[in-house]
């Protein structure tokens, strides 16, 4: 069975994982929804918006990379652009969570920032990499160059 997952995901797992960690935030939201982690996101304190948002997301990104699988033209470019999407999402993940370092009214730190900022960065690999299945001579996603 793994080895089967292992086949589908190829060398895209970086996205799944992030695929999965989207959903999971989505539950956690779910779960917890008045946690601190998401006060400056959500602004009002309403978190539910939030967890829609997480879930588009994490919906979305999978229906992009196996829509990638079936077409070479549109997959790269939506692959493209939902890890933008979790780019800026996980960057403001991180910013929230660096503000509650300077909140007072909570008094241990947030740890999690650093793996954010690194989820950040590798969605933003990911864009050159879509971006080089896109344009030629960058990547041939697969196919035969001339």
């Amino acid at each position: 069975m793994l080895k089967a997952l292992a086949a589908f995901v190829g060398y895209r797992s970086t996205e799944w994982l992030n695929v999965g960690c989207f959903f999971g935030l989505f539950v956690e939201v779910l779960v917890i929804p008045n946690s601190a982690t998401f006060q400056y996101m959500s602004g009002s304190g309403r978190s539910y918006g939030l967890a829609i948002i997480f879930l588009l997301t994490s919906y979305l990104r999978a229906l992009a990379l196996i829509l990638n699988g079936r077409s070479y033209y549109y997959g790269p470019y939506l692959r493209a652009i939902g890890a933008l999407v979790g780019a800026v999402l996980w960057t403001l993940l991180s910013v929230s969570l660096a503000r509650i370092i300077f909140d007072h009214q909570y008094l241990s730190e947030p740890i999690s920032i650093p793996i954010y900022v690194a989820l950040a960065l590798s969605e933003l690999l990911t864009v050159y990499r879509a971006a080089g299945d896109v344009m030629p001579g960058r990547g041939d996603h697969g196919r035969k160059s001339a």
